[in-house]
């Protein structure tokens, strides 16, 4: 049996095992039985038993384990570690203190024994879980004067990051070796404990650098402003091999002040103060500070730094300037902006813009208009960007007979501006962006499909009276197609707002011609209402208004009278009577005027359940055409036209307007619909709108008699 087949067959044979232990209590004698198989040859074996010992007994099998830490075979050795970590872990879950007490005791008691430092710094690397809160320390925490385990033992009690961990660390760091304070201040920074500050502090002023900026790196998670001069001190007295970490600490500390509130001037004194440092990580520090919460008095001496700075610095300065907030800000850059040089001033527009207040239009506008092709096209895209309706001439202007590479700049600028005034100013900006939409539409190339869309998009948004040009060039453009509907809308009730009714009207009535949905036809009813037109929304709906009805008459048994033809339909004679029970019944003219045309036959016919009555019309129409009749119906109808049925349904339901699509064929000239209509209880009515195959009214007339 070659190894491969035989490994598999020890795979499958240990996961069986595994199984079946899994599912019946292991005996007291199972611990011997899988430790010899953790120390022997056979690695499918090796591997059940890891898994396997943490079942037994921790008190019983952790000593055995912890010997074979010292196990001259590697793989031995790891798998005895291994396990030892997966049983202190299981060990941390809640309810197994006392277990995790006693195994923390028996490893540390390898800890004071003659066992080999190897085999110790093995057992402190499991300590570091294996040790509860609460637990002594001690025989770790002696290990500290241990010159070969006194590394492993702080790495242990920093990990294990108990009380008592920290408490040791504290008290031993005063008596440990200068060489090794370092590592324990390292510690006690990753801790954060309070109780140890006063015992870090006075190393702030030790003799050796490196002590004193491992302990400046210890304390900046304070954020304590009392520490500051201390700390600034650490820098100041820093030499080569400390400096980067003297400064890591100082900017650490000023950026908790920062961050812990209420010592503003603090904070940003210690931002300005690094200003002036040689050290490039301080003045970027102190740029990227002020530019968090500096305010307009920051910016002069922020500004010296940019003039005097290469980058990465002067690009850190820039970014810093352009995040700070206020007006004062923006109006000490603006002040500072004629003493930087014309390549700072370049990087400087951006900033400015970014403000998105007036202070910054004329220095943007002097830009756009510079005899510097670089320093204009940045003015032009900083107006772009800028929010201000001042913008929007000059980039006109560039679009219109500026250089090509301005011009498309100016042409994009425009909507982008328009867009950028509508963010500032909100419903306020609708005359000054419109007015940037329209120029942009007037100036846009027309083959740009994409900017055009968007100038329609936003004279939609913010329309104004002049935009009627658009409008009719949107009629004709199958690419506009789906925006010329609200386009016509915004810009007639902005015509409409300027009294400019009849040329509103004018908009409205191409709007009307091109046969809109129905939702848009009920915004078009009302836009014309309001510049004075008379309409008829229903007309405009397709909606049959004008109905002859007659009934009520019985449903009968088994629902008889829906087959029976009470007024001889199809054929109809409004002149005719019937009888209906005892009593005769004739056909009686009604007109709705329900926004929807419904019909209530309950008012118009009997106030009655399970009846039938018929309603009546006739529609004209220029041409023949395809159409399709919308019903609304409680409960069921019968449909004829002319004289052929093309809709039967029997159904108890309550009336909903549009539910029934009923495709037809009307002839030009006069149509004659005829209704069957089945009352079951409570509700009993019916509507009709009759519109094209894409939901459009038809073109049809109703007379009157």
């Amino acid at each position: 049996m070659n190894t491969l087949l035989r490994n598999c067959i020890g795979g499958l044979l240990a996961g069986v095992i595994l199984i079946a232990v899994r599912t019946v209590p292991l005996q007291a004698s199972t611990a011997d039985a899988l430790l010899a198989d953790l120390v022997g040859e056979d690695e499918p074996a090796r591997a059940l038993a890891r898994q396997l010992l943490v079942r037994e007994d921790p008190l019983d099998v952790v000593p055995r384990l912890t010997r074979l830490l010292d196990d001259q075979r590697l793989a031995v050795r790891a798998a005895a570690f291994m396990t030892l970590a997966d049983i202190v872990n299981e060990l941390t879950v809640p309810g197994r203190e006392s277990e995790r007490a006693q195994v923390a005791s028996q490893l540390t008691a390898i800890l004071g024994s003659d066992s080999s430092a190897v085999l110790k710094q093995r057992v402190l690397r499991v300590l570091a879980v294996a040790v509860p809160a609460g637990f002594d320390v001690g025989s770790i925490a002696a290990l500290l004067t241990d010159p070969e385990l006194r590394e492993p033992a702080r790495a242990c009690l920093v990990e294990m990051g108990t009380p008592e961990a920290v408490e040791a660390l504290c008290r031993f760091l005063p008596q440990a070796e200068t060489a090794f304070q370092p590592a324990i201040l390292h510690g006690l920074g990753q801790l954060r404990d309070a109780r140890c500050i006063e015992t870090v502090r006075p190393l702030l002023s030790s003799r050796d650098p490196q002590v004193r900026a491992a302990a400046a790196l210890s304390l900046a998670w304070t954020g304590d402003p009392w520490l500051l001069p201390e700390v600034q001190a650490v820098v100041a007295g820093a030499d080569e091999a400390t400096r980067r970490e003297a400064v890591d600490a100082l900017v650490r500390l000023v950026r908790r002040i920062e961050q812990r509130g209420g010592n503003w001037e603090t904070a940003s004194a210690a931002y300005r103060a690094m200003l002036a440092a040689s050290d490039p990580v301080l003045r970027d520090a102190g740029l990227a500070g002020l530019g968090r919460i500096g305010d307009g008095s920051c910016v002069p001496a922020m500004l010296e730094v940019v003039k005097a700075a290469a980058n990465p610095t002067r690009l850190v300065g820039i970014a810093a300037l352009r995040d700070m907030q206020g007006v004062d800000v923006t109006r000490a850059i603006v002040e500072g902006y004629s003493g930087l040089e014309p390549d700072l001033q370049l990087a400087m527009l951006p900033v400015l813009a970014a403000r998105k207040h007036p202070l910054a239009g004329g220095i943007l506008k002097e830009a756009a208009q510079s005899n510097d092709p670089t320093m204009r096209l940045a003015g032009l895209e900083g107006l772009a960007v800028s929010g201000l309706a001042e913008g929007i001439d000059p980039l006109a202007a560039a679009a219109r007979s500026g250089p090509e590479a301005e011009r498309q700049v100016a042409v994009a600028g425009l909507i982008t501006l328009a867009e950028a005034i509508r963010t500032a100013q909100g419903a306020k900006a609708g005359s000054e962006a419109g007015r940037a939409y329209l120029l942009a539409w007037e100036v846009a190339d027309p083959a740009d499909r994409e900017l055009r869309a968007r100038a329609v998009a936003g004279l939609t948004a913010c329309p104004v009276p002049e935009a009627s040009g658009v409008v009719r060039a949107a009629a004709s453009d199958p690419g506009l197609q789906d925006q010329f509907p609200p386009l016509v809308l915004a810009v007639g009730g902005a015509l409409t707002a300027a009294d400019r009714k009849t040329e509103a009207l004018e908009l409205y009535e191409m709007l009307r011609a091109a046969r809109p949905s129905t939702a848009v036809l009920a915004e078009l009813a009302k836009a014309m209402r309001a510049a004075g037109a008379e309409v008829d929304l229903r007309g405009l709906l397709g909606t049959v208004t004008r109905w002859w009805v007659v009934g009520p008459f019985e449903l009968g048994e088994a629902n008889a009278g829906w087959n029976t033809p009470y007024v001889g339909e199809p054929d109809v004679n409004l002149v005719a009577r019937y009888m209906s029970g005892k009593r005769r019944v004739a056909w009686t003219k009604v007109v709705s005027d329900d926004p929807d045309g419904i019909i209530d036959l309950r008012k118009t016919v009997a106030d009655t359940d399970q009846a039938i009555a018929y309603a009546y019309t006739e529609v004209e129409l220029p041409e023949a055409a395809e159409a399709v009749l919308l019903v609304g119906v409680d409960d069921s109808q019968k449909v004829w036209v002319n004289g052929q049925l093309v809709h039967d349904q029997f159904v108890a339901r309550a009336l909903t307007v549009d539910a029934d699509r009923i495709p037809v064929k009307l002839r030009a000239g006069t149509n004659r619909i005829l209704m069957k209509v089945w009352q079951n209880t409570m509700g009993w009515a019916f509507c009709m709108r009759i519109v094209d195959a894409n939901g459009r009214a038809l073109d049809f007339t109703q007379k009157d008699g």
